[in-house]
């Protein structure tokens, strides 16, 4: 996780790049205290969102479901890269 600052985002705003739990952990709610953690620190920090890269879909519908019974949305666009 870390703070990043985009016009878009009204100023500074959480980014985590990679959401994983490792799969002896899963349903067990170590995802939902983790995000609960994530969350906690945007409030202290007044983030005005919080963004997390999703990996492809369609194998992680159980990982897309997760995240939208946690209250995240899709906000749309895509993921862009350049190897240097």
């Amino acid at each position: 996780m870390t703070e990043a600052h985009a016009l878009y985002a009204g100023g500074a705003f959480g980014l985590v790049p990679e959401f994983y739990v490792r799969p002896e952990w899963r349903s067990q709610g170590v995802g939902r205290e983790l995000l609960n953690a994530v969350r906690r620190l945007g409030r202290e920090r007044e983030w005005g969102r919080l963004e997390l890269t999703t990996p492809p879909p369609p194998a992680f519908e159980r990982t897309y479901a997760f995240y939208e019974r946690e209250g995240l949305t899709v906000a749309g666009g895509r993921k862009m890269k350049l190897d240097l």
